[in-house]
């Protein structure tokens, strides 16, 4: 027993040695620069990107906006995205981001990017309000729109590609509004299965929005397809 305690306690010190000696050869990640912001509006998103860190692997990205977090990502690329629809138009955010640490780097302080989010298409129509007559779709021009951008609520887009209903089927809160625009170069309509309401005929890039201001449930297709699922939907309105 004596003998196994000797080879012990010089093997039990090596090993310290050889833990001291790694940790003090672990470096630290380069505090990540130049990050920026775009707003991808025809993905409705907002792409923010920084300078790469050679020795990461991954970084880590959260949004606070005041005390709360909206958001948080894990991503490999030099760059994160995230919905618009975690935005309020007007509102300041402040985006954190840092390289993961790695067993040989540590991770270095937070980068900080404070925004605020300028709406650069409030009826969520995919037109940019610079170049569109009718910013929140309310069928009155600009030009005779006392309130050409007062969308109340959130906006929320249904994309008709390839005679599909991208995102057709969603959950909203009263006073939201969804829009409707036809990707397709052919033409498309939309109407309530209870013909409650209904869109005008909608040819290529144009766009319908209905608000919704009271809770329930809404199914709803195009009836210039009539009898093809993809071209079915269900909106539901509930209170928070």
């Amino acid at each position: 027993m004596r003998t196994k305690a000797f080879v012990f306690i010089p093997l039990l010190l090596l090993c310290l040695f050889f833990s001291n000696a790694q940790a003090e050869t672990i470096g630290t990640h380069a505090i990540v620069t130049n990050v920026s912001m775009k707003q991808l509006i025809q993905k409705q998103r907002l792409k923010f990107t920084w300078n790469k860190v050679s020795t990461a692997r991954r970084y880590r990205v959260k949004i606070m906006h005041g005390s709360t977090r909206i958001a948080r990502k894990l991503v490999i690329h030099r760059s994160a995205r995230f919905k618009e629809s975690k935005f309020v138009d007007g509102e300041s955010y402040i985006l954190y981001v840092r390289a993961k640490p790695t067993a040989k780097y540590a991770a270095a302080g937070w980068a900080t990017y404070a925004f605020t989010f300028n709406d650069l298409d409030h009826d969520n129509d995919l037109i940019p309000d610079e170049t569109d007559g009718d910013d929140d779709n309310d069928g009155i021009p600009d030009a005779q729109d006392d309130q050409p951008t007062d969308v109340s609520g959130t906006v929320y887009t249904v994309r008709i590609e390839n005679n599909t209903l991208i995102d057709g089927t969603i959950t909203v809160q009263p006073a939201d509004s969804v829009t409707w625009v036809n990707k397709d170069e052919g033409g498309h309509s939309i109407e309530a299965t209870n013909g409650s309401w209904a869109s005008p005929p909608l040819q290529s890039n144009e766009s319908y929005t209905h608000a919704f201001d009271s809770t329930g449930v809404w199914s709803y297709y195009d009836p210039t397809y009539p009898g093809i699922d993809a071209m079915t939907g269900t909106i539901t309105v509930q209170a928070e």
